[in-house]
């Protein structure tokens, strides 16, 4: 074969050969950015539970407690009244006063006071002075009333039930407010604290008293001569 058609052959088979193919590399995906969790939800503080820090127990009868709140004097405290904060006194024992709040349950005794001297029982029963009489029996006469107000200024006391047994003899009923004892004015509360020594000392004690808007007189013989 000649020379020429030794070129052409080997021509044509050159362009029989596929040109290689060239790979063109896809951009790598882009990792997602990382994201950050929000922080949890601050859980709100829960509410203080009912306290009776400052609270001092006097004394325990059969309806209530004689309780002393920070800054204040002492006062009857019922069972079934509900104290500022939310605890209600449910129930008074020998020892100790049981309050209730919709979490549980407190417990005031004597103990639980402020440091005092060691006392005797009567002592714990009441703290009201002893001006001739036992601290008990002037306190059952400062729990048996209270005071009717008339522009601020006290008009009389109300008595409520439980009170002594000589205000029951006299004829004094519970809802009746006393006005006058042996003929002085009944508007303070030292002289509640005075009507045990008043009555004891007397031969006769006359209550002005006012029932259902009226108003009349009753009288007791103490010491008949």
């Amino acid at each position: 074969m000649r020379r020429p058609e030794l070129l052409l052959l080997a021509a044509l088979a050159g362009c029989s050969e596929a040109p290689e193919s060239t790979a063109v590399a896809e951009p790598a995906a882009e990792s997602p950015a990382s994201v950050v969790p929000p922080p949890p939800a601050m859980a709100e503080p829960a509410p203080p539970s009912p306290s009776l820090d400052g609270y001092v127990l006097h004394g325990l009868l059969a309806g209530g407690a004689v309780l002393s709140a920070p800054g204040q004097g002492q006062t009857f405290v019922p069972v079934g009244r509900t104290l500022p904060g939310g605890l209600t006194l449910a129930a008074v024992a020998q020892d100790h006063a049981l309050f209730t709040h919709p979490g549980g349950e407190i417990r005031l005794g004597f103990a639980d006071a402020e440091p005092s001297p060691p006392s005797t029982p009567s002592a714990q029963q009441a703290s009201a002075p002893e001006g001739g009489a036992r601290a008990e029996d002037k306190l059952a006469y400062r729990l048996a009333f209270e005071p009717r107000r008339d522009g601020g200024r006290i008009a009389g006391f109300t008595l409520r039930p439980g009170a002594p047994p000589v205000l029951a003899r006299a004829g004094l009923l519970p809802g009746d407010v006393l006005l006058s004892v042996n003929g002085q004015a009944f508007d303070s509360e030292e002289k509640v604290l005075e009507l045990h020594d008043e009555i004891a000392g007397s031969v006769t004690s006359t209550f002005e008293i006012e029932r259902g808007g009226r108003r009349m007189t009753r009288t007791l013989v103490v010491n008949p001569r």
